[in-house]
């Protein structure tokens, strides 16, 4: 049902470097322009400068220079350390996907432009000017969307992901054949949608305690429903597969997803990592797929003959969902 990919294996150093420049260097250098511009005009400012603007420009807070300062410095740097650094880890030992470029291209872009902004503004105000923050933010929005772009475009896309062989199961005329289970989440995700759940419970006894008046109760219940209903319907999936397809369903029974047999056109087992490859976990779309992605490791994917979008499914014993689905799908043929 399908081929290896038969491409050389991807630099991965290559795109770590690159990841580490977009990400981390590229933030460093726009806060060191930035805070090399403040200090300059440092000197020429009055003891209090403009630091806040209304919506219609004008300045209602003045402070200090350290202001702007301080939060070129702290922006620079907890935006990559919070963002960027913690994804080394799963790049370093072979993770993949858009994710990564998104994360470091996003991040050099929330860098930059508030680097940009808060110098102009500051280096507008020295000897006794005043800053024209609308054009500035304007400007800002343009250096963050060029510096977003041309940090997506510095990292090496991934080559497709190698897929193992799938082999029908030998089976005799008139068998007939089912795959059946329920997957679950991984452990740490399902203790993270627990916690949220307990703290959806306890703003609705917050608010509830806290007056008496419905002011408060009834959006803090919209919460906790909206909650409860998205971790019934992401926590766990029933996958069947028979000679009607694919199909793939909610603990709720919504959402469902089924891919008739007659509309298969490849089957194929890929590893996957849940955050590199569709940025976490759950129902998630990316660019000519969808994915049912409850952790990370083998899944299931089918290609689709209508269309050629591919839906993946992560399941506890890919080869043998995948051997079933290419079996009854073969029978189609």
């Amino acid at each position: 049902m399908n081929t290896p990919d038969p491409r050389p294996a991807e630099n991965s150093t290559r795109r770590t470097v690159a990841y580490l420049a977009v990400g981390l260097v590229v933030p460093a250098i726009s806060v060191l322009a930035s805070v090399t511009a403040q200090l300059i005009a440092w000197p020429r400012l009055p003891n209090r400068i403009a630091v806040h603007w209304n919506a219609a420009g004008e300045a209602d807070r003045w402070g200090s220079a350290w202001v702007p300062l301080a939060l070129t410095v702290v922006i620079g740097l907890a935006l990559p350390l919070l963002i960027v650094v913690p994804n080394l880890r799963p790049l370093r030992s072979g993770g993949r996907g858009p994710s990564f470029r998104a994360v470091a291209a996003i991040t050099a872009a929330a860098v930059a432009g508030p680097s940009y902004l808060l110098a102009a503004t500051v280096v507008a105000q020295a000897d006794g000017g005043t800053a024209d923050v609308t054009a500035a933010i304007g400007i800002m929005i343009a250096v963050a969307v060029v510096i977003g772009l041309l940090g997506w475009l510095a990292i090496p896309r991934d080559l497709a992901r190698a897929s193992r062989p799938v082999q029908p199961l030998p089976t005799t005329r008139g068998e007939r054949l089912a795959w059946v289970s329920t997957e679950t989440v991984a452990p740490w995700v399902a203790v993270c949608t627990v916690v949220a759940l307990i703290v959806a419970g306890l703003f609705v006894v917050l608010a509830a305690v806290g007056g008496t008046s419905t002011g408060g109760i009834v959006p803090a219940l919209i919460v906790t429903v909206v909650v409860v209903a998205l971790i019934a319907t992401t926590i766990a999936f029933h996958v069947r597969i028979d000679a009607d397809g694919l199909r793939v369903r909610s603990l709720l029974g919504v959402p469902r997803f089924h891919v008739p047999i007659d509309d298969i056109e490849n089957v194929d087992v890929v590893d996957i990592r849940a955050i590199g490859d569709f940025g976490g976990y759950g129902i998630r779309l990316r660019s000519g797929a969808l994915g049912i992605i409850l952790r990370s490791g083998p899944a299931v994917e089918v290609t689709r003959r209508s269309n050629g979008r591919r839906v993946t499914v992560t399941v506890s014993d890919a080869g043998t969902a995948a051997a079933t689905l290419a079996t009854v799908s073969a029978r189609q043929r």
